[in-house]
């Protein structure tokens, strides 16, 4: 696995992270849940051993990052610490993407699984639908290009065509999935199988509940776009404009800002695109997670 933020070979990577490797086991024993995460996020390594590696990424650079603001700092004579300083505070926010990267590995697998539950659902309702069985309607999932739904999917078949009850199978890619509308989903099929029942009406009504579940969504999300709209014209259309109109009347009565007009000009500008760009990943982040 790929630590974020590190430059250095893995031979050497691992070598020095087992300096740290006391450090990293101590905090994966006292947070329980770091296991559960990285097998939600599908890391193949183990956490203490992640948590060395971070430590051993964030030492390195911390070293190199810090020689470099200095040398830069001593060429334009500049204070020393504040090199340091700077130096500080970006490793230490490299450091902290470091640690969320599970987290965020997690959230990437959920909104892949959900955007793409209700297609393969619907295309396994289909198949059955149309005679074929359910091992096979489940290799042919596996076969198409549902995201990480067909991933999941061939997980189950190898373990069925090695011997594995289909019921065993399922509960297995379930259990530590991140996506609670996929564990769901798969709940409501074991149950139909273990009851006898016909599992075309178990996958419609599964159809039938994502897709309300959807609506309901979207209208959830229409109503908080509603305020955030109303927001964003405030501070990227209305205070902008405003401040520019002020600024260029004031610069014609006050001589010292009518020298620097420009760069009060540019300073709004660029705290425009800053808001956007802000406010693009605040809507985005609040996008339902079944569309």
């Amino acid at each position: 696995m790929k630590i974020p933020f590190s430059f250095y070979p893995e031979r050497f990577l691992e070598k020095l992270s087992k300096i740290f490797l006391p450090i990293g086991k101590k905090i994966a024993t006292k947070q329980k849940n770091l296991q559960l995460y990285f097998e939600q996020a599908d890391i193949s390594i183990k956490p203490d051993k992640y948590l060395a590696l971070c430590y051993a990424t964030t030492m390195l650079n911390f070293i190199i990052f810090t020689s470099l603001f200095i040398i830069i700092f001593k060429i334009v004579n500049a204070n020393l610490l504040y090199g340091f300083l700077i130096a500080f505070i970006l490793v230490f926010f490299m450091f902290l993407q470091q640690m969320n990267y599970p987290k965020l590995l997690i959230i990437r697998r959920i909104r892949n699984i959900n955007v793409n539950l209700l297609p393969a659902i619907r295309a396994l309702m289909i198949q059955l639908n149309a005679g074929i069985t359910f091992f096979n309607a489940m290799k042919n999932i596996a076969k198409s290009n549902y995201g990480l739904i067909s991933v999941e999917f061939q997980k189950a078949i190898n373990s069925m065509e090695s011997g594995v009850p289909a019921v065993e199978a399922l509960e297995k890619i379930s259990r530590n999935n991140p996506s609670i509308f996929f564990r769901r989903a798969i709940w409501q099929i074991i149950t139909g199988m273990q009851v006898g029942a016909d599992i075309s009406i178990v996958l419609r009504e599964i159809v039938n509940s994502l897709v309300q579940e959807q609506i309901t969504e979207i209208q959830a999300y229409g109503g908080r776009l509603s305020p955030s709209t109303m927001f964003y014209m405030v501070f990227s259309i209305i205070f902008p404009a405003l401040g520019i109109t002020f600024v260029i009347v004031l610069s014609t009565f006050v001589r010292p800002l009518g020298e620097n007009y420009k760069l009060i000009i540019f300073s709004i500008l660029g705290f425009v695109v800053l808001f956007q760009i802000i406010f693009l990943g605040i809507i985005k982040s609040r996008r339902p997670p079944l569309i």
